[in-house]
Formats: structure tokens, C-alpha cells, sequence
């Protein structure tokens, strides 16, 4: 798990990484893994690749038939995550720079 890009501010409870997430404690208010709403969107496994993070596209999707099978909120989270746009494509705004110059 300390692998994840998102170890630090990450707070699912389940995590693909974890060696035993059967032994986690799901909520109905708990996150989802970001990297496995991710996973399952059109194109991830390009995205991921591109991201340096091809590594990680594997470990989740090899995780995610176990994962939502022991946890129905994630096999319904990730249903949703499908008609969604991916978050790893979305630009941050540029902040727009005052020359103090006039034309």
C-alpha cells in the first residue's frame, strides 16, 4: 500500500494494494480508491500507462473481481464510476499572470 501515489492522503479503507482487504470494515460513508474507480473507466489502462503507472492499472484490475465481490458498495461504486469522466485527464486552470504592461 505505502507503493500508492496516494498513500499519504488517501482515506478508502479497502485497498487494492492491501494484502488483506477482506479483513477491512467498509461504511456507507467510506471513500472508494481512486485508483479503482479509475480503473474501470474507458481508456484507464492508456491513461495509467501514460501516467507512469502501468504497474498499478495491473495490480487494481487483477484486485477488483475479489474486491467486489466481498464489498457490493465497490461493485456499485464502480458501476457509477463507468459513466463518468476520469479525473486523471482534467487540467488544472493556468492562473493568469498580470504583466502590469498595456497595449
Amino acid at each position: 500500500m505505502r507503493n500508492c501515489p496516494k498513500y499519504e492522503s488517501c482515506s478508502a479503507p479497502v485497498c487494492p494494494l492491501d494484502d488483506s482487504p477482506y479483513k477491512r470494515v467498509l461504511l456507507k460513508e467510506d471513500p472508494t480508491c481512486t485508483y479503482l474507480t479509475e480503473s474501470v473507466k474507458d481508456g484507464a489502462e492508456t491513461r495509467f500507462k501514460g501516467s507512469g503507472l502501468g504497474w498499478l492499472y495491473e495490480k487494481v484490475v487483477r484486485a477488483i473481481p475479489h474486491l467486489i465481490s466481498r464489498y457490493p458498495r465497490i461493485r456499485d461504486a464502480l458501476k457509477r464510476a463507468k459513466q463518468s469522466g476520469s479525473r486523471m485527464v482534467r487540467r488544472v486552470p493556468t492562473k493568469k499572470i498580470k504583466t502590469g504592461v498595456t497595449a
